[in-house]
């Protein structure tokens, strides 16, 4: 399985890791079981760490991952921070899936970073909490 998932009640997010091709099936899949997981709660910001991914994906995939994502909204709170690696290829990728993502109405954002990820997932988390 390349995308696996992991709920993090604490920090109140579920991230999803992909360590193989990056496939929306895929990701999909992810997602099913961790709403099916007894720690799921509905709310929660979702952090994916792209950074052991073995395939860039095109354009079309990232809009219709967009989609999808979108679709979700009524159970995460619609905050997904992208984590890939330092590659320049992949990076504007996730810069191409944020524009998608937010005509969608996601908040969405991309780093390079893993730490500056959850950073910033916490900080919009404790926006909307005060």
């Amino acid at each position: 399985m390349p995308v696996h998932h992991r709920i993090e009640r604490e920090a109140h997010r579920m991230v999803l890791i992909v360590s193989g091709p990056l496939c929306n099936d895929e990701v999909d899949r992810a997602y099913a079981e961790a709403f099916a997981s007894p720690e799921f709660v509905p709310g929660l910001d979702t952090l994916i760490d792209i950074r052991a991914a073995s395939t860039n994906p095109t354009p079309s995939e990232l809009r219709e991952r967009a989609r999808r994502s979108a679709e979700m909204t009524r159970s995460l709170s619609g905050h997904v921070a992208l984590v890939f690696a330092t590659n320049d290829v992949q990076y504007g990728m996730g810069r191409m899936y944020t524009v998608f993502a937010q005509e969608r109405g996601l908040n969405a954002e991309v780093f390079t970073d893993l730490a500056e990820a959850q950073t910033w997932l916490a900080s919009l988390r404790n926006r909307t909490r005060g």
